[in-house]
């Protein structure tokens, strides 16, 4: 989330007598150590109609990173779903040779956020990717005495149509998108219709044999030595936690980190259901949620990715 001016000022001046948050969708950024007081006033758009798919936003947002504990193979055990033998791929005609080849691509959960929140609900992707928010809402839209995660507001005015503060916690791992099951038609044409038009192809793996090749893959590579691979049925529903607070509020974090980490990763808004997504995610089990936001694409590329496949064609 790029940080304005105005995000700058909050983080060492508490002198303004009004602050502006949220002439556009994207709300400011505020360092834990934060004191908001003296009587300031947090100015959101009055009446802003939100695109299907996208979140509530805030006023203010302070920015959390995980630190989840360390995962054994009995908690990637518990982790993993087995409700799937095989997985589809669907992806651009263009890459469709590649692919039966053994091409295989892994993008991060933060790659896969939209930079433009325009874009129609329903592309594979999510404006609420990588992250997951606790939302603190104002009943009466005035805040006597507020804490949250360091974040301090002493008689301040909210106004707008979100009287909100957040916690946003952030994760990130190396994830590839597929769908559950063989290739259906009808799932293929809705996703096509929903923002994905380059979509015209298919591949569809044995999904056991696909993460034995992966994980003999990252065993093989030294960026990857150590890591384990995992896969996970996406569950459809809310995502973000709203609660509504009075006047003053503490709020003490409880929430176990690995809970979050499988909120923010393996759950998607309704609005992108049609997907029936299943994730692959290379994750290092000692550190769990935490690649650096700089990790990019890596594209396998192995005759053991191909034995895996069952099925493939065009739509």
């Amino acid at each position: 989330m790029k940080e304005s001016a105005w995000s700058q000022a909050l983080k060492s001046s508490v002198s303004l007598a009004a602050l502006f948050a949220g002439r556009g969708r994207n709300p400011f950024v505020a360092a834990p150590s934060t004191k908001i007081s003296s009587g300031f006033t947090l100015v959101g758009p009055d009446r802003v109609k939100a695109p299907s798919g996208l979140r509530r936003q805030p006023l203010v947002v302070v920015q959390q990173e995980i630190q989840c504990p360390r995962l054994d193979a009995e908690a990637i055990s518990e982790i993993e779903t087995d409700d799937a033998d095989t997985v589809t791929r669907h992806l651009d005609p263009a890459y469709l040779p590649g692919a039966k080849a053994g091409q295989f691509r892994f993008g991060t959960t933060y790659l896969y956020k939209p930079k433009d929140e325009a874009l129609l609900a329903g592309r594979l992707g999510d404006v609420g990717e990588s992250t997951q928010r606790e939302v603190f809402a104002s009943r009466s839209g005035f805040v006597a005495d507020g804490s949250i995660a360091g974040l301090k507001l002493e008689n301040v005015k909210l106004v707008g149509r979100d009287r909100s503060v957040a916690i946003e916690y952030s994760v990130n791992d190396h994830c590839s998108c597929l769908s559950r099951g063989d290739f259906d038609s009808t799932r293929a044409e809705v996703l096509r219709s929903k923002g994905n038009g380059d979509l015209g192809a298919y591949v569809t793996y044995d999904l056991g044999r696909l993460k034995a090749a992966l994980r003999a893959l990252i065993s093989e590579i030294d960026e990857f030595r150590g890591y384990t691979v995992i896969g996970r049925s996406v569950t459809y529903g809310t995502k973000d936690r709203v609660w509504l607070v009075e006047e003053q509020f503490q709020h003490k974090e409880q929430r176990d980190p690995l809970a979050i980490w499988l909120g923010t990763t393996f759950v998607k808004a309704m609005e992108y259901q049609h997907e029936d997504e299943f994730r692959l995610l290379i994750v290092d089990p000692e550190r769990v949620g935490r690649l650096p936001r700089e990790a990019s694409y890596h594209l396998f590329e192995d005759s053991r990715i191909s034995d895996a496949i069952v099925a493939s064609g065009t739509f």
